[in-house]
């Protein structure tokens, strides 16, 4: 007689998808740059002790580039599930890298995976440059894309590199040495076009960039000097509100005052409209009021 078991069968539970891993690795990325992107405009702020505000810091490579080169380095760490074993302790674990001598093949797959990750955060930094000076041309215009496109082009890429150089090791591999920084003729080509490029078009950039801000910051002092008259024909009519009435200014320049105000407000008008359009030329000043 046939004996069948009955015995109740378990339900096999299928691993939890790599995607949740991965997209955890990414934010802790893009979280972690985000946080020292914070520290260094924290730096920039108080070393300008402030006077130049908010709006003239940095702050597009923080918010928008250091967190997508976060997010491309939380994605290589997540291809290398060793990186979070080294994390753990403090340096390398003894053991680690290769003691003694290393085939020939496995010294060439170590190249090709080094130069896979070191491009990749290269690749990574240089998308990041390019999305924070977009971020920024679209919030702040001319005045500022150069010097954030100029500066993310060479920092970005550079951090990129070196996170890929680190996150490319594996366990096994020889210890690293000056002789991994050696290139070949095609690296050397692509390195000379994009500093090439960088050079060319990124020393262009800043050009119109810095003659933009030149522009800005004269119509940031007209706004200064027509804020000056303002307030002091605000406080004129507020004090002649008084019992008895406190005149802040002589009578006689009352008018001179509010034409000076009228005068620099055209000036801010004129140079923030010529900022957004750096590379036309830029009219005289009109004549100041007779006062």
């Amino acid at each position: 007689m046939e004996h069948r078991d009955e015995s109740p069968t378990t339900a096999t539970v299928d691993p939890p998808p790599r995607t949740a891993s991965l997209a955890r690795a990414v934010m802790v990325g893009a979280a972690s740059m985000a946080l020292g992107g914070c520290v260094v405009l924290v730096v920039e702020f108080v070393l300008n002790r402030g006077r130049d505000g908010l709006f003239d810091l940095s702050w597009p490579s923080v918010l928008v580039g250091y967190p997508i080169l976060g997010a491309v380095v939380g994605w290589m760490s997540h291809r290398n599930p060793e990186t979070r074993t080294r994390a753990r302790g403090i340096g390398i674990p003894e053991g680690y890298y290769a003691t003694g001598p290393v085939s020939d093949e496995a010294c060439e797959a170590r190249l090709r995976r080094l130069r896979t990750s070191v491009w990749t955060g290269f690749g990574g930094g240089v998308v990041a440059a390019l999305a924070a000076a977009a971020v920024d041309f679209a919030v702040r215009g001319w005045p500022f894309v150069g010097g954030t496109l100029s500066g993310g082009l060479v920092l970005l890429p550079l951090l990129g590199a070196g996170f890929g150089f680190g996150l490319g090791q594996r366990r096994g591999d020889p210890k690293p040495s000056p002789r991994d920084a050696r290139f070949g003729m095609r690296t050397l080509m692509i390195l000379t076009a994009y500093l090439a490029l960088l050079l060319g078009f990124g020393m262009r950039i800043s050009r119109v960039g810095n003659e933009a801000r030149l522009l800005h910051e004269k119509s940031r002092a007209a706004s200064r000097s027509a804020d000056f008259y303002r307030k002091g024909l605000a406080d004129y009519h507020a004090n002649l509100g008084r019992n008895p009435p406190r005149p802040s200014l002589d009578p006689q320049n009352v008018d001179v005052f509010r034409r000076l105000a009228e005068y620099q407000e055209q000036l801010v008008e004129k140079y923030a409209k010529a900022a957004q359009a750096p590379w036309l030329p830029v009219a005289p000043d009109p004549p100041p009021p007779n006062y």
